[in-house]
């Protein structure tokens, strides 16, 4: 049982259950001249994260938060600030997740009008190759069948038809 444990009054078993947390070191102290906050955060949000992570904090939720709380205060942090970074944080994350969503629903209607295009030059696809084959078969059957058409018309039909198989 170390001294941190016999001021908080805990016996050995509380002891035991926090004794793995570590804490990171106090903040720097400013240089002469220089005031303490225009230092940057040595222990934001980011750290107490990656502590949470680490702490058995289904064991005992309330005497885990109390030990790190006090050590925290004990090493000049500032636990409020913490909780204010965590907020901003929270604001910043939010939006990027709306402006995520947003671009997704922006990219989701893109790729229904690409697939309503594909689907519509598909249809026009099929039918102007219906056409041609039609018109293909019109004119082999043409010289087939005999028909009696005047050479002057069908020279005519003809180049209709290649006409047609050309655009």
């Amino acid at each position: 049982m170390g001294l941190l444990d016999w001021l908080l009054g805990r016996n050995k078993d509380e002891s035991e259950a926090v004794q793995h947390i570590s804490i990171a070191p106090p903040a720097p102290v400013a240089a002469p001249g220089r005031s303490p906050e225009a230092l940057p955060p040595s222990y934001g949000i980011e750290s107490a994260i990656q502590l949470m992570r680490t702490l058995p904090i289904d064991d005992d939720p309330d005497l885990v938060l109390r030990v790190v709380r006090k050590t925290l205060r004990s090493t000049g942090v500032s636990v409020e600030q913490i909780v204010l970074s965590a907020q901003s944080r929270e604001k910043v994350l939010s939006v990027s997740i709306d402006e995520d969503r947003a671009a997704l629903a922006l990219l989701e209607r893109e790729l229904a009008e690409l697939q309503a295009k594909i689907e519509q030059t598909g249809a026009q696809l099929v039918e102007t190759r219906s056409v041609r084959e039609r018109l293909e078969d019109a004119i082999e059957n043409e010289t087939k069948i005999g028909l009696d058409i005047e050479p002057n018309d069908l020279a005519r039909v003809r180049a209709l038809a290649r006409a047609a198989l050309r655009s």
